[in-house]
């Protein structure tokens, strides 16, 4: 888990505008079956990234060009 977990903070740190907290939540599942003649096993895996940025100015404003839906 742990070279998963260096490599998605590695990527998360390379952004041009990187969070200020990242929270990231591993889970792993195993599995197993047996039976008379035959056994199966399997895995899953998931991870959860949450990123948060703490923004102590106001966004800029877009110019965006008005449309009038009167004409």
């Amino acid at each position: 888990m742990r070279p998963l977990a260096e490599a998605v903070i590695c990527k998360l740190r390379a952004l041009a505008d990187p969070p200020d907290e990242v929270e990231v939540e591993f889970g792993l599942k195993l599995n197993a079956e047996a039976g008379a003649v035959l056994a199966a096993a399997g895995t899953e895996a998931h991870y959860k990234v949450t990123l948060t940025w703490k923004r102590t100015t106001e966004p800029a404003i877009r110019n965006t060009p008005h449309v009038n839906s009167e004409a």
